[in-house]
């Protein structure tokens, strides 16, 4: 895995705990994953969980733009896809504030 940008370690060190913090990162290098706007979806759409991690790590590899698609847009039936999120800037780029 390529070394990790400093958004996404300080992403990772906010959002997951403590004891699993080795674990995140071995997810992400075992799982393949990397680039670092992969990355960010991946750990956006975790919301903090080692086992949603593993989960999109495994949904990235399959059809990584689905994952793109979930991370960056919001979904509605009845509306187009709106894109909300740039996820090939970092997390604290306006543009992709998470509360």
């Amino acid at each position: 895995m390529q070394t990790l940008t400093e958004d996404i370690v300080q992403f990772v060190h906010t959002r997951f705990p403590r004891t699993d913090i080795v674990k995140v990162y071995s997810a992400l290098a075992d799982g393949g994953i990397r680039t670092p706007r992969v990355i960010r979806a991946v750990l956006f759409l975790s919301g903090g969980s080692m086992a949603l991690l593993h989960h999109y790590i495994g949904c990235a590899i399959t059809d990584v733009r689905r994952v793109l698609t979930w991370a960056e847009y919001v979904v509605d039936v009845s509306e187009e896809p709106m894109w909300v999120r740039d996820l090939s800037k970092p997390f604290t780029h306006a543009r992709n504030a998470v509360h």
